[in-house]
């Protein structure tokens, strides 16, 4: 614990050593939303309308309210903060209240999930293993740009499937039931995440039916908290954003999310390749880790195809496929399975490491350099011809112009996570003797 713990300082204060933040409407909804639950106890955004302009949102008119969209997860996790934000005066429309208490929160549900990854790789394959693994997680994925860049909901959602994964893997039956709470909250920050859950209960049902009939309960509470909320908000059971819509050729959504220059994940963090290997090796056999990767692998296939479905599977104004964020901790457990069978072999551990560095470089690059507003990828041409253009593939076309273009200070994190990286270093190479099961 002391040691996710301390990865999970290391990505939080690089995340936070510069604070620019993602120009983006979805996370200043969130953000937004948060302020509002907090300071007025209701999910109505009317009081933003007369400064729309500095700080825009999305919203569903309903009932004569303006309601955000989005569920109410991320906010609600993020209230903590913005209470003490608002405690400080600092609320919109300040812009302080995104790029100050929203990319806090952000930061801070991205660097929990960095410590429950850490948790649940410590578990299937030792310490040492865990913290290279959260390592790469951290800062070698959108975790970094976009979970930890702005109050999307992705890091929390991402924090929560950590979660359900370490208690899922506990020898403890208690917290294995537990496992159903954590992936509720999921749902209730991003609903398609009830995949996860889904395939969580299904797990106990092979071996344990009663198990799997009280985690199944334990999700129950953010299921009736997420229907209230949207009655409250618009008078139905489930957000208008959520309802069935046009969908697109699903091939070339799985395609596009995979290789594609500008949104593959294969081409963001290609290491989580071996990840995904492993998963799919390691959930035919025939015992209870087995079987827990094997519906979680169905859940994340499931998921996958959801996104892959979607018009604009590229997830509109991004850097990377963050619509791929939630499936992360999955592949970073499939990264430590995979270390650990070839622990002794200097050629799999080098190849990571080299995998690994490229998926740093190009998660920096959108962390300290993308201009979300200047010289936006997103401005050159249609986003559905943009992304299959390899001379103009997003982490290049941001690495060539974000040094250049960019503020000095933007640098600052890259001397923290250097100091960092030496620091986990060291703790790695006394942990490498401490193997999990």
């Amino acid at each position: 614990m002391r040691a996710a713990v301390f990865v999970g300082l290391i990505a939080f204060a690089v995340y936070l050593a510069s604070f620019r933040t993602i120009a983006s409407v979805d996370a200043s909804t969130n953000v937004l939303l948060g302020y509002t639950l907090v300071r007025d106890g209701d999910p109505f955004l009317d009081e933003f309308s007369p400064t729309y302009d500095r700080i825009s949102y999305w919203s569903y008119r309903a009932g004569g309210h303006d309601a955000a969209i989005y569920p109410p997860g991320a906010a609600m996790l993020a209230a903590p903060v913005i209470a003490l934000g608002l405690a400080l005066r600092v609320e919109p429309p300040a812009s302080a209240s995104i790029t100050l208490v929203g990319k806090t929160a952000a930061a801070l549900a991205a660097a929990a999930s960095v410590v429950f990854v850490h948790l649940a790789a410590a578990r299937v394959a030792g310490a040492g293993i865990a913290m290279l693994v959260a390592t790469l997680y951290a800062f070698g994925t959108v975790t970094w740009p976009i979970s930890a860049g702005g109050l999307w909901q992705h890091g929390p959602a991402q924090l929560w499937i950590a979660l359900g994964l370490w208690l899922l893997l506990s020898a403890d039956r208690r917290m294995r039931l537990r496992s159903g709470m954590a992936f509720g909250l999921a749902a209730l920050t991003r609903p398609t995440a009830a995949l996860f859950g889904i395939g969580g209960v299904l797990h106990l049902a092979r071996r344990d039916r009663p198990a799997a009939l009280a985690a199944a309960v334990w999700t129950m509470p953010a299921a009736v908290l997420l229907v209230a909320y949207d009655l409250v908000a618009f008078g139905q059971p489930l957000s208008p954003y959520y309802e069935p819509r046009s969908t697109a050729n699903v091939a070339v959504g799985l395609a596009g999310l995979l290789i594609s220059p500008s949104r593959g994940l294969l081409v963001y963090s290609p290491f989580v390749a071996v990840g995904a290997y492993e998963l799919v090796r390691r959930s035919l056999q025939r015992d209870d880790l087995g079987d827990l990767l094997r519906w979680q692998c169905l859940a994340a296939a499931a998921y996958f195809i959801v996104y892959a479905s979607f018009v604009e599977w590229w997830g509109g104004t991004s850097y990377g496929p963050r619509y791929l964020a939630e499936l992360l901790p999955l592949l970073s457990l499939g990264v430590a399975l995979w270390l650990q069978r070839h622990a002794r072999d200097r050629r799999a551990v080098v190849a990571i490491g080299v995998l690994g560095a490229v998926g740093m470089v190009v998660a920096a690059a959108g962390a300290l350099f993308y201009d979300w507003t200047g010289w936006s990828w997103e401005l050159l041409m249609p986003a559905d011809r943009l992304v299959w253009r390899w001379d103009l593939a997003q982490p290049w076309y941001t690495l060539e112009r974000g040094v250049t273009h960019s503020d000095p200070a933007a640098f600052i994190p890259l001397a923290f996570l250097g100091a960092g990286l030496v620091m986990l270093a060291n703790v790695a190479r006394r942990a490498m003797g401490t193997r999990g099961p």
